[in-house]
């Protein structure tokens, strides 16, 4: 995973500055999307202050409330504003220059190179792997470095207040880390089946769609309809021949 998150990161290139102050921005959003609980927590122990008669509450401290609930909820918009603008149109600056910079490689390559590669295979390059960078690669990394970062800031804020509870918070982290860590290798071992079903699944569409007129000419729709069927059947599902794809 933080392999991943590296060339990622490295992939940005020279909006790798945006990058960074984009985890800033996200830092502060989960600390401002944390403050109403905490808010709501002191709220409740003033209550019960103020039913054991220790305190007595007034107007006064429901404005403060709500002035604080108010403010926490314009910085955690804030923040997301500022993250999005900053770090989430990366994704889309930079594949839009890869599919440009990919195009005109494929100009300048030989008409033997489509006939010796599948044709799902090139189309996947430029569309379908691309567009899940696009849309998810500056967010996952998002989630992972600010989901850290976090962490161990609330592992600290804990330290202060109860020791113990801060390690078993520790070390449920550190289980998670190991799950994820599980789930990574699972994955890469998936990841080539997974590419090779749906590169197979978008040549099989592509081939499909080219042969429309002569599959209409000669009534050969029940027939040219079998591969594209497999090709989906094994997109659903391709690493587990055994289980039904629910896709219909």
């Amino acid at each position: 995973m933080l392999r991943t998150i590296k060339r990622i990161i490295q992939w940005s290139g020279e909006r790798r500055k945006r990058l960074y102050i984009g985890f800033a921005y996200s830092f502060f959003h989960t600390m401002f999307a944390a403050m109403p609980i905490m808010g709501a927590a002191y709220g409740l122990n003033l209550i019960l202050e103020d039913m054991k008669g220790n305190i007595t509450l007034t107007m006064d401290w429901v404005f403060y409330m709500l002035g604080f609930m108010v403010f926490t909820v314009a910085g955690r918009f804030l923040f997301a504003y500022l993250r999005a603008t900053a770090q989430e149109s990366i994704g889309y600056e930079v594949t839009a220059e890869q599919r440009i910079m990919m195009g005109d490689i494929l100009k300048r390559v030989p008409l033997g190179f489509f006939s010796k590669r599948n044709a799902g295979e090139i189309a996947s390059a430029v569309t379908t792997d691309l567009s899940f960078i696009e849309m998810f690669g500056m967010k996952m990394v998002d989630v992972v470095v600010n989901g850290y970062i976090s962490a161990f800031t609330m592992v600290l804020c804990l330290a202060f207040y109860n020791g113990p509870v801060a390690l078993i918070a520790a070390a449920g982290i550190l289980f998670s880390v190991l799950s994820l860590k599980l789930l990574g290798s699972k994955s890469k071992e998936n990841a080539p089946v997974h590419q090779k079903a749906q590169d197979s699944m978008i040549a099989a569409t592509i081939e499909y769609i080219r042969g429309m007129p002569v599959v209409k000419a000669f009534k050969q729709e029940g027939v040219s309809i079998e591969g594209i069927r497999r090709a989906y059947k094994k997109w659903c599902n391709p690493c587990f021949e055994n289980h039904r794809c629910h896709h219909g």
